[in-house]
């Protein structure tokens, strides 16, 4: 009998992974206000044409497509492929901060665009979306994720191949990056390329650094031993992790396959010393639709609480919230980071 809590509670959460909303919940603009994006990939496509149908695999060439992209309707996307000289040089010309976005697991190339423009719009920051294969519509929910594990494990080069580029640019625009603010946010599956790069020993030391936030999102990657990899991160001014221990999408992760406790829901100790740690169990926690435990800085969440919109809104730009003003955020007691107030 004193087993049958925990049989329940895994019975409930597959019958809530079931209950996740359609793509088109998902994925519903909250405006059009700035429908046009830069994206890099590592995706072959089939066409020469303007609009790239874009596979959902590596490209097994070191070869990165550089884009530019606009959304004119729901299903409407107009693609320009840029050499990479033209495309970071769009970039230098808009007189903005950026964030440079890794998404998670199961996205096409257009919910890849589609996700990059609703945190453009919602948080005023320029994004730039690195779209790689991470869905695969002949497989199922697990076997699905195996294959993107094993796609980032055969691309971390390309993502390799972009931070270099970025350092370049970096060095290459000091009066631009003087006035302006780059981050780099990567979210759920899409943090295993960050933590690939630091096993490789890839990752450069900079004297100076490259971005000014790192932001370890709802990372899908184990949390066991993580101090050890973040606290070689050294090209970030600041590194944010964040987490729900109520995340249903890192729960099922835990539950379902051996990847054990992962970092975007449990965190525990020892913690990186080089890292700021905030939790969302408090003012997220476990709520329906169930993808808003995973999803907190786009959709409801943020349009319902100004105050979790703000804080993506300045982690996004390069800032640094003030972690002071308890009005927004508590010390947590476990010393585990900081709780949210919603």
């Amino acid at each position: 009998m004193k087993h049958t809590p925990l049989n329940i509670k895994f019975i409930l959460l597959a019958l809530f992974m079931l209950l996740l909303p359609s793509k088109s919940m998902l994925y519903a603009l909250t405006g059009n206000k700035n429908a046009e994006i830069l994206v890099v990939t590592n995706r072959p496509s089939v066409s020469t044409e303007s609009i790239y149908p874009f596979l959902n695999k590596v490209c097994e060439s070191n070869y990165l497509r550089y884009l530019r992209v606009n959304k004119s309707s729901d299903s409407n996307y107009e693609v320009v492929s840029l050499d990479s000289a033209d495309f970071f040089s769009e970039v230098i010309s808009i007189q903005e901060n950026w964030l440079l976005f890794v998404h998670g697991d199961s996205k096409t190339f257009e919910q890849a665009v589609q996700r990059g423009i609703k945190i453009q719009n919602l948080h005023n920051v320029r994004v730039i979306v690195f779209s790689w294969s991470s869905k695969d519509s002949n497989l199922n929910g697990l076997r699905n994720l195996y294959t993107s594990q094993e796609n980032v494990a055969k691309s971390v080069g390309h993502f390799n191949s972009i931070i270099c580029s970025i350092k370049q640019l970096r060095e290459e625009h000091r009066d631009f990056w003087e006035e302006h603010k780059l981050s780099l946010f990567l979210h759920s599956l899409g943090n295993y390329y960050l933590q690939k790069m630091v096993e490789l020993d890839w990752l450069p030391i900079e004297p100076s650094p490259i971005f000014d936030n790192i932001i370890i999102n709802a990372a899908a990657v184990n949390q066991r031993y993580h101090k050890e990899w973040v606290e070689k991160l050294r090209c970030a001014s600041n590194i944010f992790i964040i987490s729900n221990r109520h995340d249903v999408n890192l729960k099922g992760a835990r539950i379902f396959t051996r990847a054990g406790r992962q970092l975007g829901e449990d965190v525990r100790m020892p913690l990186a010393g080089n890292a700021i740690y905030i939790n969302f169990s408090r003012s997220v926690g476990f709520r329906f639709p169930t993808f808003d435990t995973h999803t907190y800085f786009i959709n409801s969440i943020p349009l319902k609480s100004e105050n979790i919109r703000y804080f993506y809104t300045e982690i996004f730009n390069g800032i640094i919230p003030d972690f002071n003003d308890i009005s927004r955020f508590s010390e947590r007691r476990d010393g585990l980071g900081f709780d949210v107030n919603f």
